[in-house]
């Protein structure tokens, strides 16, 4: 008798919170600044009454993690404000136990949202789903018009794929020329399920200050070219925390050119070092298929070639 009372309250209580819409589910968990967004937005009607819709929903906390000047900033442009709500949203009910271990599904916005399973845990027996870098705390929370899952971190909008977004900065421009000599351009233009790669990309400063012989070796072929772009790529997403969280002692990161690794290492500020001098000036560019650092030296490789 116990056990089918307490059956009828769980029902009840899913029929209760699946009459409510995506905006109402939303504030019944206490969720206050998306909200306000979506609002500003005035997208508030399409979650109200459209679906079924997937939504993403930060925690207030994640907010917070933020820069100040973060949900301010994203008020003053309303372009970019609906742009970035709308990468929160996905078209149709996308339950967590109906994503397979790596998969990819676009947005409202244009741009893909990477859902995953991970093994953690006690003897990697709990599953933990993640969407881009952030952990899902609670996830299929169901409304009339659609599901939310919630996150601990705010999504960014990409800017792009790798390519593009080398190709369209403005002083990114040399290795944009050499991305296309190398044939690497389609490459870094691909996008993948569960396949993501960091670009650390020299700024047309660090070119400047190269030593012009070998730029101009850099220049004189695909083969050069080709090894140049192989040395500043690395397979798999590393965000500017992880890098600072690795250890203080020398670590390497491994390239596309094998045998042939970046040194990391951390200066006296903690900031990380690759080859003990090069400095990350911006960081964490989100791509489609990655996330692009830019530096301040540009990167030589040893092996096979002689650079020297």
């Amino acid at each position: 008798m116990a056990s089918l009372f307490f059956m009828v309250v769980v029902l009840a209580f899913t029929s209760t919170r699946a009459a409510l819409n995506l905006m109402e589910v939303m504030v019944e968990q206490n969720v206050t600044v998306f909200p306000d967004l979506v609002e500003t937005a005035q997208l508030s009607d399409m979650l109200a009454n459209t679906g079924p819709l997937t939504l993403v929903l930060p925690t207030d906390e994640a907010f917070r993690a933020m820069p100040a000047s973060y949900v301010k900033d994203l008020q003053a442009d309303p372009v970019a404000l609906k742009d970035y709500v709308l990468y929160h949203i996905m078209k149709g009910n996308i339950f967590s136990w109906t994503v397979p271990g790596r998969t990819s599904v676009k947005s409202m916005n244009g741009h893909s949202l990477r859902l995953a399973h991970y093994m953690g845990g006690i003897l990697f027996g709990r599953r933990r789903f993640y969407i881009n870098n952030a952990k899902v705390l609670r996830h299929d929370l169901k409304a009339s018009n659609g599901v939310i899952h919630m996150v601990d971190s705010v999504l960014r909008p990409p800017h792009g794929t790798i390519e593009e977004v080398i190709s369209h900065h403005p002083n990114l421009t040399q290795i944009s020329k050499i991305s296309l000599l190398s044939h690497m351009s389609n490459y870094l233009n691909k996008t993948k399920a569960g396949s993501r790669v960091t670009f650390f990309a020299p700024t047309d400063e660090a070119f400047a200050n190269m030593n012009p012989r070998l730029l101009k070796k850099a220049m004189s072929s695909r083969t050069y070219s080709r090894t140049l772009i192989g040395y500043h790529l690395h397979t798999g997403a590393l965000t500017y925390d992880l890098l600072k969280q690795r250890s203080s002692r020398s670590g390497y990161i491994s390239t596309h050119l094998f045998f042939d690794d970046i040194l990391l290492s951390h200066g006296k500020d903690g900031e990380p070092r690759l080859n003990q001098n090069t400095k990350i000036v911006t960081h964490d560019i989100e791509c489609d298929n990655g996330v692009v650092h830019l530096i301040d030296h540009v990167l030589i490789p040893s092996s096979p070639f002689n650079w020297g």
